[in-house]
């Protein structure tokens, strides 16, 4: 049977709330206007034009999850159990083991931030990569306290207060629990029991309020016979090491975490360490979306709040009265705005709290238990392209429709 033509008009996007009938429009100057019901590996632009999506092409083989770039030369992904670092090779991909042994199926956030470092976390494990070589965000604390004997000395008669920290390449760790020690007059303190890496030992003077540093050492056992109250005061001291959360975000010097319902915000500028009295904000659902803005953070949990200002003051107000689905979140750097897929559509937010979903109006959506949303500009458009597992389908009006496929002849695509 031959084929003929068909003069299709111009499109105006996907919409699936209207009836069939309504699809297509012929406004007074005569251009037929045409929406479709829905599309099928096909990029859509705003000036009504219509273009084949490029195919895929095998670059890495494995079964992976949590692909992650951000136009730098270096990506990221898991693949089975192992965190893997992926760089250009000839026509293909090269997989660099960088951590092994993770749960699988475990969804991992990752974030670069300004120090250049990749930040990654998946509610079990947290890392940093630098230069390609993973480590911890921070050192880690000391678990155990050194055994505390009294010995002869010069120290005055009063009660002393001591704490130790770790301390390496990566920082210096959270701070021990304090230790008050009773010295008589001519007393000293004997340290045992010390793990043999380097540690900080902070003390404060016969009845003070503040240690200061009072030596560095990595042997097994030091002998502390003098207090010299010159030292540095002790920058960890009641601070914790931040738990791995579900995702890792960076906004205005700080490390932001999240575990269930907590959003957790590290010290300023020392990523690996918060206050666990106040460092962290509850919301009334687990946090699905934490995306930084320029003039504060958008969280989505039961619905979706905006924290203004650098985090200190806790009022969050809701903005959208509905969630997202998590692993949703992006960023545009060309319009210097944030964007993530919500329970009904699209929502871009600018930096001061405005956020306007983009397709409520036209599609009809049900969520997703999992998703993920990419940036992308290619043949003079941008898209944000995003994808749902566990979906519904999409209860909207428009339905009876069969997928068509655009054909153009004499095209390269």
């Amino acid at each position: 049977m031959p084929t003929r033509p068909v003069t299709i008009g111009t499109f105006t996007g996907v919409n699936n709330r209207l009836e069939q009938s309504q699809l297509e429009t012929q406004p007074a100057r005569g251009v037929k206007l045409q929406a479709l019901p829905a599309a099928v590996n096909i990029d859509l632009n705003d000036k009504g034009g219509a273009r084949r999506r490029r195919g895929q092409t095998l670059r890495a083989a494995g079964i992976a999850h949590s692909v992650w770039g951000d136009g730098h030369d270096d990506g990221y992904a898991v693949i089975g159990t192992d965190l893997v670092r992926l760089t250009p090779s000839g026509p293909g991909l090269q997989a660099e083991v960088i951590r092994s042994g993770l749960s699988a199926g475990r969804p991992m956030s990752f974030e670069r931030f300004p120090d250049g470092a990749v930040y990654y976390a998946n509610g079990e494990v947290m890392g940093r990569i630098r230069g390609g070589v993973d480590g911890p965000v921070v050192t880690e604390a000391l678990t155990s306290l050194p055994v505390f004997t009294v010995i002869a000395g010069g120290l005055a008669a009063g009660r002393y207060t001591m704490v130790l920290t770790a301390v390496g390449v990566d920082g210096e760790s959270a701070a021990t629990a304090p230790v008050q020690i009773e010295v008589p007059a001519n007393g000293g303190i004997r340290l045992s029991n010390l793990p043999g890496v380097p540690v900080r030992v902070y003390m404060t003077g016969p009845n003070g309020e503040i240690p200061t540093l009072e030596l560095e050492t990595s042997a097994a056992s030091v002998d502390v016979l003098t207090h010299s109250a010159s030292g540095i005061r002790c920058q960890t001291l009641l601070l914790a090491s931040v738990p791995a959360g579900e995702i890792v975000r960076h906004y205005n010097g700080r490390l932001l975490t999240v575990v269930g319902n907590l959003l957790i915000r590290s010290e300023p500028y020392y990523y690996g360490v918060f206050d666990a009295s106040k460092g962290y904000i509850p919301f009334p659902a687990p946090i699905t979306i934490v995306q930084p803005a320029v003039g504060g953070v958008y969280v989505v949990a039961d619905q979706t709040y905006w924290l203004a200002g650098d985090l200190d003051n806790t009022s969050a107000p809701s903005i959208l009265p509905y969630g997202a689905v998590p692993g949703t979140g992006g960023y545009d750097e060309t319009t210097k705005t944030v964007f993530w897929l919500s329970d009904r559509g699209l929502v871009v937010a600018d930096g001061a709290g405005g956020a306007k979903n983009v397709q409520e109006d036209a599609l009809a959506l049900a969520g997703g238990t999992r998703g993920a949303a990419l940036y992308r500009e290619q043949n003079g458009s941008r898209h944000i392209v995003t994808s749902r597992s566990g979906a519904e389908p999409a209860r909207g009006v428009s339905r009876g429709w069969k997928a068509a496929e655009i054909i153009r002849k004499d095209i390269d695509l």
